[in-house]
């Protein structure tokens, strides 16, 4: 199914809010956001691997990360609260949200959030770092992902998406509060893996972190729940 597809499902589904209704939902939620700080499933599942990767390649050689979708939880606030480094990170967000986090977040002059890439001055970066986001990049996704290449990144680190194993992407629906459901993208694993080798990026590291969702139609042995790491 395309993006459009699945929110077409949406809409007509009587049980749930229309998308339209559902982006009120979250905008409402983004009104009440008062401070940043750790996920916690990211501290048990992502983070002593994340750190432990950084450190093997000297963690003050790393100056600057691209973080797509960092929003209340930037893994570079992660990384000054577990190592005390200070790295320079550009996150982007979506545009109704970056003012107000640039507001919680005047004091901590290593963050700056940013709505659009074309208002990024900065060339390059160490790491793009996708912190469970591409799968909420509608039908863009692999479009995005080249242009984040154009930055030269060293690593790119993509973080808690679900992957399947046939060759093409599928749509999921995704409950959002009681009410609410929004398009979810499962990737093909051999797809993604594809278009980084052909990019000359090797994965230099994978996690496979426990399924705590169950999905209505797919068994839990036909999907999968990832973190990877590439290397250029």
């Amino acid at each position: 199914k395309t993006f459009d597809q699945a929110v077409k499902k949406i809409n007509e589904n009587k049980k749930f809010k229309n998308y339209e209704e559902t982006f009120k939902f979250l905008d409402n939620e983004i009104e009440n956001t008062n401070k940043i700080g750790v996920d916690k499933g990211d501290i048990q599942s992502l983070l002593p691997i994340l750190v432990s990767s950084i450190n093997n390649s000297n963690i003050k050689s790393i100056s600057s990360i691209l973080d797509i979708g960092g929003g209340v939880n930037p893994i570079s606030f992660y990384i000054k609260k577990y190592t005390n480094h200070e790295i320079e990170s550009c996150i982007l967000e979506m545009e109704n949200y970056t003012k107000k986090l640039n507001q919680i977040t005047k004091d901590m002059n290593y963050l700056n959030y940013f709505s659009n890439l074309n208002e990024i001055n900065q060339k390059n970066f160490d790491i793009v770092y996708f912190g469970s986001s591409l799968q909420y990049f509608q039908d863009t996704a692999y479009e995005f992902l080249e242009k984040t290449l154009n930055y030269d990144p060293r690593w790119i680190i993509i973080t808690r998406n679900f992957f399947v194993d046939g060759d093409e992407d599928i749509y999921s629906l995704q409950s959002n509060g009681r009410y609410h459901l929004i398009p979810h993208k499962f990737f093909s694993k051999s797809k993604m893996l594809n278009f980084f080798n052909k990019n000359d990026f090797k994965l230099i590291f994978e996690t496979k972190h426990d399924v705590v969702r169950k999905h209505k139609k797919m068994n839990t042995d036909e999907f999968s729940y990832r973190s990877l790491f590439f290397k250029n």
